[in-house]
């Protein structure tokens, strides 16, 4: 599973699934089913803002009990309690590009309820790490852009060697699809809400000529 080829071959399904115009969602959960008993993932999830009237951002959760889920956050998300008290917003402020804890352990990760939920559901370590689109530490709120992933396992004793090599490796195909959704989804907003969504569609299929 973890070997360089079979790694290759999970990159290249990942690019060519975006290509097509798979939903990063299909996308997403099909790779979650796949490495998920491997690699002894309890839950995975991508998050990462979005430019539309009434969403600022938006999340593909999975869990292996529930399977996918897509959440929108709207505007004024991050002044809300639970996003302040969550991980992500902490490495936001503290502009931490990685945070890793040991839920089988005692320590400060025991602040947030989310952690304190999946060490519940028998989580033994919780992994989240940013990927920027550009030059700029990317947070949630200013014009920077990238993508956040974080990641649960209950394997008895944490996260293995053989998880961290992965990640290391899939990380740049998972922003690569991430962003090219991003930018397809900013597309249809903004052509839907000038044009309306009949007309925008007819724009966005290449109906579109001068007079």
């Amino acid at each position: 599973m973890t070997g360089q080829l079979e790694i290759r071959a999970l990159k290249d399904r990942i690019l060519s699934q975006g290509l097509k115009g798979v939903s990063l969602k299909t996308n997403f959960a099909e790779l979650c089913e796949t490495i998920s008993a491997p690699l002894e993932i309890y839950r995975m999830s991508i998050g990462m803002p979005t430019l539309h009237p009434l969403v600022e951002a938006q999340s593909i959760r999975w869990t292996r009990n529930e399977g996918i889920d897509m959440i929108h956050s709207e505007h004024g998300y991050s002044e809300q309690n639970d996003w302040m008290r969550s991980p992500i917003s902490y490495m936001f402020e503290n502009e931490l590009q990685q945070l890793r804890y040991r839920l089988d352990q005692p320590g400060d990760w025991q602040q947030f309820p989310l952690l304190n939920e999946l060490a519940q559901a028998g989580c033994s370590e919780y992994y989240a790490i940013v990927i920027s689109f550009n030059d700029r530490f990317y947070t949630s709120n200013d014009d920077s852009d990238g993508m956040l992933t974080s990641w649960a396992t209950d394997r008895t004793g944490g996260f293995s060697r053989s998880f961290f090599e992965f990640v290391n490796e899939i990380q740049p195909a998972l922003g690569i699809v991430c962003k090219l959704a991003g930018k397809e989804n900013t597309a249809v907003n903004i052509v839907e809400a000038y044009l309306g969504k009949d007309a925008g569609n007819r724009v966005l299929k290449g109906q579109i000529e001068r007079g």
